[in-house]
This record gives structure tokens, sequence and C-alpha cells, in this order.
């Protein structure tokens, strides 16, 4: 029972989640960014540019009430060799003392025996690795379809 309702949510955010870089933002106001509430991972879908899969959470200083801005300002945040994906949740709950006001955290998964954009992730890879072009325009593309959505 448990695990068909887990399979159901996951189904239901994977669905939500998929984005397309071309497509127009149509929502707007607090309702618009109700894909970073969820807590699930997510994947944007390029035909042109393949696809990064990523996490989002809104921030809120900590003792924030009341109903959230029409408009969200983004951070996007890359994770380090040393530091798992996943880390978001405890990422976000930290930053709520440090928090101005309500924005969104946003983080790609590093892609699979990289460094972002080297194709080492080895200790010395950063030096002995080699630059990925294509890595860079997917990331790119994805951080502009990202900050064009509603909210």
């Amino acid at each position: 029972e448990v695990v068909a309702a887990q399979a159901a949510a996951g189904a239901e955010a994977a669905a939500a989640a998929a984005l397309v870089a071309d497509e127009p933002a149509t929502e707007t106001g607090p309702r618009a960014f109700a894909w970073a509430l969820s807590g699930a991972k997510q994947v944007w879908e390029s035909l042109t540019h393949g696809h990064v899969q990523y996490e989002a959470r809104v921030v809120q200083p900590k003792g924030a009430s009341g109903p959230l801005p029409a408009e969200l300002p983004m951070a996007f945040y890359l994770t380090g060799l040393g530091q798992s994906d996943g880390m978001l949740e405890s990422l976000a709950r930290d930053m709520t003392d440090v928090a101005p006001e309500p924005f969104l955290l946003v983080s790609p998964l590093r892609p699979k025996g990289g460094w972002w954009f080297i194709d080492s992730c080895s200790g010395f890879g950063w030096i002995r690795g080699e630059f990925q072009e294509p890595v860079v325009k997917r990331y790119t593309a994805w951080m502009e379809a990202m900050v064009r959505r509603p909210g």
C-alpha cells in the first residue's frame, strides 16, 4: 500500500517535472512554482541538448509566514566532488537562517563520471580531464529554461 502510494507520487512528480526547453511559461503567481515544493528529483529534457536531473526547494526565512510572493529569485547550487547528490534538503534547511527573503534553490545532479564540465572526477581530474563543451551547452540551456519558468 505504501509502495503503491510512493510509486504513484513518483510517477506524478516525474510527469509534472518533465520540461522541454522551448515550452512557454503559462502560469503565474504562487502556484507557478509548485514544481519546487515536491522534494522529488526531477528531469528537464531537451531534444537538442539531452536531459538534466535536478532537485528544487523553496527556501523561506526562518519564522516567515503568510503566502509566498508571486515571483521568487532563483539560486543554483552545484555540488563539489566531496558532496553527494540529494543533499539539497539539508542545505535548504541551513539557508533558512540566513535567507533575507524567500527564494528557489535549484541543484542539478552532477553528470556520472565527470566533474561538471570536465570528463574526470578523479583527484587530479581538474588537471588531467578534458573540458566538455556539449555538457556546458546542456547545463546552460537547462539554466535558461529554469529561469524562464513561471514564479
